[in-house]
Formats: structure tokens, sequence, C-alpha cells
């Protein structure tokens, strides 16, 4: 995932698991309320970041 002022950002099964990485990808698609889940639920717990 590419942010826009900030780096590349990796999340997965095991940061932050499972089941935040298939609601962020439902939201993605959905095109609404992905960034407000990522900063409720997932914030810092990503597996990498790059940039």
């Amino acid at each position: 995932m590419c942010f826009r002022h900030g780096g590349i950002y990796r999340y997965d099964d095991r940061h932050p698991g499972a089941v935040h990485v298939m609601e962020m990808q439902r939201l993605a698609e959905a095109g609404d309320g992905l960034n407000t889940y990522i900063n409720q639920h997932v914030r810092g717990d990503f597996a990498a970041r790059r940039g």
C-alpha cells in the first residue's frame, strides 16, 4: 500500500493479521473507509515500510 505523503507499507498475515488484511482489501475495493480503518485498527502494525 502506498500513501501520498509517506512510504510504501506492507501488511500480511503476521502483521497486522489475516482478518485485518482481508478487511483492508474489502475497504480498498469499495473505495471507502480504508484510511479510517487503518488509523483505528492497525496503525503502526505493519510488516515492512519502504521509503
